[in-house]
């Protein structure tokens, strides 16, 4: 017997029953992205005041020096865009369980038959680096092999992971079971 309490729909989650399948959508947006768009604006500016203020018979190590930090302001702006128009979707089918991150491409998507799951499972995830600690949350998948296999990460809340495991093993007709390491 399921003796777990029904998480109800998290913030920035949405969820559609279709005829033949269910849809999770998860957007990005969120005040993390807002900071990141502001940092790759600054950044963005601090290199193009780099290059705006060499001379143009400068040489060509000095014109090189700043690529990699050009690449990292590509990067932050890649993210801080992505951010700002993506959303997560998780479409669960009787044959498949598929993850789509779109419009920006990006990566993580895949495609789980769903005669190979035995077990969804919520993680947490704590990184650390000089500004402090992070905690994100991921869903998991366990297969009949016996591999685990990361579904989605990046959540910002336990609920919303514990939400797209909830309605994943329901649609699915799951039983939970308890895992080692799970988020309760």
């Amino acid at each position: 017997m399921n003796n777990s309490v029904d998480i109800g729909l998290p913030n920035k989650m949405n969820i559609q029953h279709h005829n033949n399948y269910m849809q999770i959508d998860r957007k990005w947006f969120g005040l993390n992205i807002a900071f990141m768009s502001v940092f790759a604006i600054i950044w963005n500016g601090f290199i193009f005041n780099i290059y705006s203020g060499m001379e143009p018979d400068a040489e060509l190590s000095q014109k090189l020096l700043p690529l990699p930090f050009v690449a990292i302001g590509i990067g932050i702006t890649y993210y801080a865009i992505a951010g700002w128009f993506n959303k997560t979707s998780i479409f669960v089918s009787r044959d498949a369980v598929e993850i789509q991150h779109k419009p920006i491409p990006w990566i993580g998507n895949k495609r789980l038959l769903v005669n190979n799951i035995k077990q969804l499972y919520t993680k947490e995830k704590i990184s650390q680096n000089q500004n402090g600690t992070s905690v994100t949350y991921e869903v998991h998948v366990i297969v009949f092999n016996g591999k685990i296999i990361k579904l989605v990460s990046g959540l910002e809340s336990s609920e919303q992971a514990l939400f797209i495991e909830q309605e994943i093993e329901k649609y699915l007709k799951i039983e939970n079971q308890p895992v080692r390491g799970e988020v309760g």
